[in-house]
């Protein structure tokens, strides 16, 4: 099903990419996500379709039953990493929302394919799905025992959990935003061959020269000042040669190339940016009629990140807040969805801490085939946010639903959190290995991109799916008690009601039509 999703997600891909103008990188994320997302959302509805089945319901009963009620929370789920993915148009950088837009492209197709096709498909097969021994899919012992241990002392079990979180996203406060050169591609490259040449006949610098833009329209002979600028260009710390300003045809412009003596990618590279516009440049033109600026992929890469940076808080508190409605219109709660989402922004928090570690301060580097010292890519860590919010928030919803399916079953609080834990933990459990194994795959590929995306996607799934959503969910919900399940009446009429019981008559009579034999 999560291959024929892809397949469909990427034929959409393909039509839609130049009247969109899609990237070419944005395929590359539409089937890293497509292919773990399909598997996760299958998986879910199938343990659901089997449980039914073991409990006596017919396969096209317990089909309908598991689209109503599994099928709901993939909608959702779907739905919130859609909006986290889109919400990527707010950064304002087409190139980051072109992709945002081909990412959720293909998180709509498997969604739809879990709806339409995975059914079918379960009808099929039937036969070979239905559990052998009924205990084969009965709540896990060990799941519910986990479940007894960190709800037991559910302070002592946040506490742990929230310091490992903190510890993992220490090393974010020294992120450098930046764009990795041909000199972190692999030696048997010759793009990287090239690179070195070039680097031990001329200097590193070469390979990232700045070009300086002067407008000279304002004067008749610029001659003595484009003199003057070229000196305090050449005495400056960093510089290694200034080439003398080159003319336009018209006269109304020229363009002095200057070459720093460091490679594109360091850090010195950058405060050499910044020291020439902010001092060099406006002490040497002062006074005269020219007007200088300072360009070429260097600068380029550098506005970039400072541009993603500045309208970062942006982003988040729009994703995070529309996150934040779905939840509440799926669970009609307050709390669960506002703890949620701080829980997730620890997850990703941790996440961008372990790849500037890896990446960044060279811990591991050599395991993934990257080297030390490579800045993280300017917009990593905005993909990184946007998806890992999104994807967390599958196993979010994949938890709490089965949590408030059994609270309003009857179960008390902490006996709604065992019997949740031991329904959908094993799911839970085998759904963020299948995706982190196929994010961490992605690791093996020579780019360093792909690598910083693969890595970072691959441990956070591991950290949210094993810290997050085994360990501090179960022991908040057990410390809100019934108020986790509260919400404000003039709320409660306000947001629509997307169901998660499976209860609704239209949707059962609609996959059951789907799948009749």
């Amino acid at each position: 099903m999560a291959l024929i999703g892809v397949g469909l997600g990427q034929l959409l891909l393909q039509v839609l990419a130049r009247p969109l103008g899609l990237p070419e990188f944005a395929t590359t994320i539409a089937v890293m996500l497509g292919l773990g997302a399909g598997i996760d959302y299958a998986l879910l509805v199938i343990a659901r379709y089997r449980e039914q089945v073991a409990a006596g319901d017919s396969p096209p009963d317990a089909s309908a039953k598991a689209a109503a009620t599994s099928g709901a929370s993939v909608v959702a789920a779907g739905l919130i990493v859609m909006v986290a993915i889109a919400g990527l148009l707010a950064i304002g950088i087409p190139l980051i929302g072109k992709m945002g837009i081909g990412a959720a492209i293909g998180i709509a197709a498997v969604v739809v394919s879990s709806l339409t096709i995975l059914p079918i498909m379960v009808g099929a097969l039937a036969r070979w799905l239905k559990p052998k021994k009924p205990e084969h899919v009965l709540p896990s012992r060990r799941f519910a025992r986990w479940g007894e241990i960190i709800t037991a002392r559910p302070w002592v079990t946040i506490l742990v959990g929230g310091l490992l979180m903190v510890l993992l996203a220490v090393p974010v406060s020294t992120m450098r935003l930046g764009q990795p050169d041909d000199g972190n591609q692999p030696t048997s490259n010759t793009q990287r061959q090239a690179y070195d040449q070039v680097s031990a006949a001329f200097g590193p610098g070469s390979n990232g020269p700045f070009l300086i833009a002067v407008d000279t329209s304002e004067t008749d002979d610029p001659s003595a000042h484009l003199t003057t600028l070229e000196e305090a260009l050449g005495g400056v710390d960093g510089v290694a040669a200034v080439l003398p300003a080159m003319p336009s045809a018209d006269g109304q412009m020229a363009t002095i190339t200057l070459i720093p003596t460091t490679s594109p990618q360091d850090e010195a590279t950058a405060d050499l940016v910044h020291t020439l516009r902010d001092d060099t440049i406006p002490a040497a033109i002062e006074g005269t009629p020219l007007e200088a600026y300072v360009g070429g992929a260097t600068a380029g890469f550098l506005d970039f990140s400072e541009k993603v940076s500045s309208r970062l808080p942006i982003f988040i508190v729009l994703v995070v807040g529309l996150s934040v409605l779905l939840l509440m219109a799926a669970f009609r709660s307050v709390w669960v969805p506002l703890v949620s989402a701080v829980l997730n922004v620890l997850s990703i928090g941790a996440a961008d801490g372990l790849v500037t570690l890896v990446f960044q301060q060279g811990w591991g580097a050599g395991l993934v085939g990257a080297d030390s010292g490579v800045p993280i890519v300017s917009f990593i860590p905005v993909m990184l946010f946007a998806i890992l919010f999104g994807l967390s928030m599958d196993y979010n919803v994949f938890l709490l639903s089965r949590i408030r399916e059994a609270h309003q079953s009857g179960d008390g609080p902490r006996e709604a959190v065992v019997h949740g834990v031991s329904r959908i933990g094993k799911v839970i459990l085998y759904a963020g290995l299948i995706m982190a194994s196929v994010f961490l795959a992605f690791a093996a590929m020579p780019d360093v991109t792909a690598k910083m995306m693969g890595l970072g996607l691959g441990l956070a799934i591991l950290i949210d799916v094993l810290v997050v959503r085994l360990v501090i969910v179960p022991a908040v919900v057990t410390l809100l008690g019934d108020s986790a399940w509260w919400m404000p009446r003039w709320l409660d009429r306000v947001l629509p009601n997307i169901s998660l019981d499976g209860h609704e008559a239209a949707v059962l009579a609609a996959v059951r039509a789907l799948v009749a034999p």
